[in-house]
């Protein structure tokens, strides 16, 4: 009964740190997915700041002509 028992806690404590290994992979893939979202972000606002611009010019133009 004692080596059931010794089984049983070892299992335990491996499922127990399986779990927090994978919570922490996890979390860190969240971070990182998180930083490429605020990167393209970042990226999608200066294309509009400085294409809508340009944009909105020749349109402009166009109309005019």
């Amino acid at each position: 009964m004692s080596k059931k028992k010794i089984l049983i806690f070892i299992s335990v404590i491996l499922i127990i740190f399986g779990g927090v290994y994978l919570k922490m992979k996890y979390d860190e893939k969240a971070k990182q997915k998180e930083i490429y979202y605020k990167e393209q972000q970042e990226r999608i606002t200066l294309y509009l700041k400085y294409n809508t611009k340009n944009l909105i010019l020749s349109n402009l133009s166009i109309s005019q002509v």
